[in-house]
């Protein structure tokens, strides 16, 4: 699974249900592993747009600065009975991200919901074990 795959899905999948994606990807190169737990992420975002929120809008955006890549996936359909922050997908994608040092944040305001995920673009260096 590629960030650039999902991306692509991202763009069409959501416009058949009549929803806008606007999608602005500036990030530089990504490691394997990132590209892939992105790719991640921005499926899962996607699916949750589409089976939990009234969705009209939804900017996807990613940007590198300082060492971290990260991805941004928006919506304008925040439903007051959907979105469990503690859900088995959220808790999933944090796991994924942790796992690169990266982390996942949601938020909610004005009828938006967002979701961000970062990570480290250059891994930190295993330490040595004392012996």
């Amino acid at each position: 699974m590629s960030l650039a795959g999902e991306a692509e899905s991202a763009q069409s999948v959501p416009a058949a249900a009549g929803i806008e994606v606007e999608l602005a990807l500036a990030h530089e190169e990504l490691p394997a592993e990132v590209e892939n737990v992105l790719g991640t992420v921005l499926r899962e975002a996607v699916t949750n747009v589409l089976t939990r929120s009234s969705a009209r809008h939804c900017p996807i955006t990613t940007v590198t600065e300082e060492g971290t890549v990260r991805l941004r996936v928006r919506n304008d359909g925040v439903r007051s009975d959907r979105g469990r922050p503690g859900s088995a997908g959220i808790g999933n994608l944090t796991a994924r991200l942790a796992a690169l040092d990266g982390r996942l944040g949601t938020a909610r305001e004005d009828g938006w919901f967002e979701l961000t995920a970062q990570a480290p673009v250059i891994r930190r260096p295993s330490p040595l074990p004392a012996g």
